[in-house]
């Protein structure tokens, strides 16, 4: 069996694409493949269907943690490593990793790229290319076939027994995502959205998730904020129950695309076709854009309007 290494230690999103990457391998070749994961990512790596083994690489953990990295790299000889992050450190890892390929990105940092025996060409449009099909030129260097991988699987976990009887009781929600690691990719309209559901579709169950709390004044009983409250792994459990998913430019958006559940990312200052749901041509994967790019003005009717719906898909202008 062929065994690979991926190095691909963070973000969340980051993340999912290169799952997307290794789900495409997989379907391709009967092979066992080990990756390299911050801790606090770790968990929905070994989730992940199509990872065999979870190396947890502590970002605080200092020299001793990283040397310890180092040593269970060291356990295996595999048939090629992917260094899918192109940094300092992803680069030494490759450098120490037991193998005779070491493969990179073209556009590595950080004099990462002296660790590679061959680099990912860029696509047809270089730098401009979605970040997916930039990390899917890591496969031609396989000798494979270029091409999608199926909705990303995960296996089975478990959730509160109280978020189990919510689904149960009142049905598929939709999940508002409020948050994002910066600060001009949040849309201020998640309270006024779930405010007219909740106004107009007494009957539709709306869930907060995501990483940070985020405090609301909305209550009823088909309304839960669990924003700030739940594990990594569990968001998939709710992205799986889900009618729904809507998020800015995060990663809980790029989870709920992969898993080919209906998603809607709200863009601002960020392009959706580097950074959109990926495949942007799947059927249950949706984009609007603010108007000049800045989510203030992006108003909760159109956002409403394609979730209301039952076709259409695409990008929107609005």
């Amino acid at each position: 069996m062929t065994k690979l290494l991926i190095i691909k230690p963070s973000s969340l999103g980051d993340i999912v694409h290169g799952l997307q990457l290794a789900a495409a391998i997989r379907e391709q070749i009967d092979c066992r493949i080990t990756w390299v994961a911050r801790e606090v990512f770790a968990p929905l790596v070994e989730a992940s269907t199509v990872i065999d083994r979870t190396l947890v690489f502590e970002r605080r953990g200092g020299l001793g943690g990283f040397r310890r990295l180092l040593g269970k790299v060291r356990e295996d000889d595999y048939e090629a490593v992917l260094d899918l992050q192109g940094l300092a450190r992803t680069g030494l890892l490759t450098v120490f990793a037991r193998s005779r390929k070491k493969f990179g990105r073209s556009d590595a940092r950080e004099w990462a790229g002296f660790a590679y025996t061959k680099t990912a060409a860029l696509p047809p449009n270089g730098r401009a290319s979605h970040a997916v099909d930039i990390l899917m030129e890591f496969i031609p260097l396989l000798g494979l076939e270029k091409r999608e991988s199926g909705p990303l699987a995960f296996r089975r976990i478990s959730i509160r027994e109280d978020w189990k009887d919510f689904v149960e009781r009142h049905g598929a929600p939709i999940l508002l995502f409020p948050g994002s690691r910066r600060a001009e990719k949040v849309w201020p309209g998640f309270a006024a959205l779930t405010e007219r559901f909740l106004e107009k579709c007494p009957e539709t169950p709306v869930v907060w998730l995501g990483s940070e709390r985020v405090a609301t004044s909305l209550a009823g009983e088909r309304f839960l904020n669990l924003a700030g409250q739940t594990t990594l792994p569990e968001l998939i459990p709710w992205i799986e129950a889900s009618s729904w998913t809507v998020a800015n430019d995060s990663g809980p958006m790029h989870l709920a695309a992969a898993m080919r559940k209906r998603t809607v990312g709200l863009f601002g200052p960020t392009d959706p076709s580097r950074y959109g749901p990926y495949p942007p041509a799947a059927p249950t994967n949706f984009v609007i854009r603010a108007p000049e790019g800045n989510l203030d003005r992006l108003e909760p009717g159109p956002v409403f309007e394609l979730l209301m719906s039952e076709s259409g898909g695409g990008e929107e202008d609005v």
